[in-house]
């Protein structure tokens, strides 16, 4: 999931990564659905970047 998360963090916004984690039916550690809060949570304790406007891997 961490590693899924990193790209997509790449590529989209928070909300957005949520809303795909989502519709792919992937869940958080303890079953409960993604949301900006929780995408955020984690890309914070894994020390993965943000997307930023306008940048590209």
């Amino acid at each position: 999931m961490i590693d899924l998360v990193r790209v997509l963090a790449r590529q989209m916004r928070d909300g957005t990564v949520a809303a795909v984690l989502n519709r792919a039916g992937k869940s958080t550690g303890r079953g409960s659905s993604w949301t900006r809060a929780r995408v955020r949570h984690l890309r914070n304790q894994q020390s993965i970047e943000p997307y930023r406007e306008g940048e590209r891997m």
